[in-house]
């Protein structure tokens, strides 16, 4: 390749990282935003996930841009964890209204809901702690 062929790469290159870059910052915009302007607690607690969420994704393009691709698992990690966070939240939210309104029948619904948030945590995380000492 020539000169002017790792140029136009290079530029390409460029144009790609800082769209990534704005949109990661864009996807942060929203909960952020939510966060503050909300006067309710509860949507403040129900928000933090998500805040989570669009940082660790904001945190990886940083570190994929920089080139520091040790920290991007680092965030991956994270993402999952607010993910799982956000899940058994609501499904314990779930489950105490419930339980308040008397629905006991309903608690069974949640079950399988329950089976996949333990199995997804044990899968990503324990398994993987396992898999590391193992080595």
């Amino acid at each position: 390749m020539n000169n002017i062929t790792y140029k136009i790469i290079n530029i390409f290159l460029i144009i790609y990282k800082t769209i990534r870059l704005l949109v990661a910052i864009a996807i942060n915009f929203a909960p952020i935003w939510i966060f503050i302007t909300s006067d309710k607690l509860t949507t403040k607690i129900a928000i933090i996930p998500f805040m989570i969420c669009t940082l660790s994704i904001l945190g990886a393009t940083v570190s994929s841009i920089i080139k520091k691709d040790k920290f991007i698992p680092l965030f991956s990690n994270i993402f999952f964890i607010s993910i799982l966070l956000y899940w058994f939240g609501f499904l314990i939210f779930m489950d105490y209204r419930l339980f308040k309104n008397q629905e006991y029948n309903m608690i069974l619904f949640t079950v399988p809901f329950w089976i996949i948030g333990i199995f997804l945590f044990y899968k990503k995380i324990i398994k993987r702690k396992q898999h590391k000492k193992l080595r």
